[in-house]
């Protein structure tokens, strides 16, 4: 498999059996191994990653090791956190120090809600509408 290797340097789309990243961007990486560094990346799917200092829009991973990372939403089997922050967390296993806006349960309460609003809104545009 090949390994990339990319610093200071924006990219779209990265497929490779193991990526560096460090002060980069990426829209989506795909990966068997990651180590990210000050980085950011859109849609990051790999087994196995080691982020710090970085920023991610949807991380799927089986095992992530997170250091001082954002996301807007983590799903993973096992997750090593010493301080992350995340709307949206849904992992099996955590250890650390994670803060989350929703966790599972939030996160189907918040869709539940938003649903029942979106139908009562069309219920109410329909009668006066």
């Amino acid at each position: 498999g090949k390994s990339v290797s990319i610093a200071n340097d924006r990219v779209n789309n990265i497929t490779a059996e193991a990526v560096k990243m460090t002060h980069a961007c990426a829209n989506q990486v795909n990966t068997k191994s990651l180590d990210m560094t000050q980085s950011a990346v859109k849609h990051l799917e790999t087994p196995k990653a080691n982020i710090h200092h970085s920023g991610i829009g949807l991380l799927r991973a089986k095992e992530a090791n997170l250091h001082n990372v954002g996301a807007f939403a983590i799903q993973a089997d096992k997750v090593e956190a010493p301080d992350i922050k995340t709307i949206v967390l849904n992992a099996r296993e955590v250890h650390g120090k994670v803060q989350t806006v929703f966790d599972r349960e939030g996160a189907l309460v918040f869709g539940i809600g938003v649903g029942i609003t979106a139908i009562i809104y069309r219920a109410i545009r329909r009668l006066f509408g």
